[in-house]
C-alpha cells in the first residue's frame, strides 16, 4: 500500500508541473564564464550569491515577478524551503544577490523543447522570459545527488503551492 500512495504522488507530482507548461527551459552554462569563475580566488559563497559565480554545485536562485531577488540557496539544506517560501510570501527583497540578467548573460539556451524561445544570439533576456509570479534558476550538473535532492524538494514544495513560475535549469559541465 506504501509503494502504491508513493506512486500515484510521484505522478500527480509531475503531472501537476507538467500540466501547468512549466517544463524545464534548458540552459547551458557559457564556456567563457566557467573558465572566469575557475580563475576567481576568495569567498566563493559570497561571490556565487552577489555575482553569479558558479563554482559548487548545486546553486539556486529565486526571482520575483519583476525579477527582484528573492532567494539564494549554495548546495542543499533540508529546511530550504521555509526559509524560500518566507522569502517568496514576504515578497522580500535579497539585496546581496546577483541580478538575473547577469545570470542570463552567462548562460545559453539549450537545443531542445524550448528552442522556440526568443532569444538574443542564443541568450534569454528578462525580455523574453514568459511574465510569472516566480523566476527559478538552478544551476545544476550530472551526477550530482545535492543538485538531484534540491530540484525534487523544490517540485514537492512547487506543487502545493499557487506560484506560476519560469524553471531554468543551467547545466554545469
Amino acid at each position: 500500500m506504501k509503494f502504491l500512495y508513493s506512486t500515484i504522488s510521484s505522478l500527480l507530482l509531475g503531472w501537476s508541473v507538467l500540466a501547468c507548461g512549466h517544463e524545464p527551459i534548458e540552459l547551458t552554462q557559457d564556456r567563457s564564464a566557467i573558465l572566469e569563475d575557475q580563475r576567481l580566488v576568495g569567498n566563493t559563497r559570497a561571490q556565487a550569491k552577489t555575482r553569479g559565480t558558479i563554482r559548487k554545485l548545486p546553486q539556486l536562485y529565486v526571482y520575483h515577478a519583476d525579477f527582484r531577488a528573492a532567494y539564494h540557496l549554495e548546495g542543499y539544506r533540508e529546511d530550504f524551503t521555509r526559509f524560500m517560501a518566507s522569502a517568496v510570501g514576504s515578497y522580500r527583497k535579497e539585496r546581496s544577490m546577483v541580478d538575473l540578467d547577469k545570470l542570463l548573460e552567462r548562460a545559453k539556451l539549450a537545443e531542445g523543447p524550448n528552442s522556440d524561445l526568443e532569444t538574443v544570439d542564443g541568450y534569454l533576456t528578462l525580455d523574453t522570459l514568459p511574465a510569472r509570479d516566480l523566476t527559478i534558476v538552478l544551476y545544476t550538473s550530472d551526477n550530482c545527488s545535492d543538485c538531484d535532492r534540491v530540484e525534487q524538494t523544490l517540485f514537492e514544495w512547487l506543487a502545493e503551492q499557487r506560484y506560476d513560475y519560469n524553471f531554468l535549469r543551467v547545466q554545469v559541465n
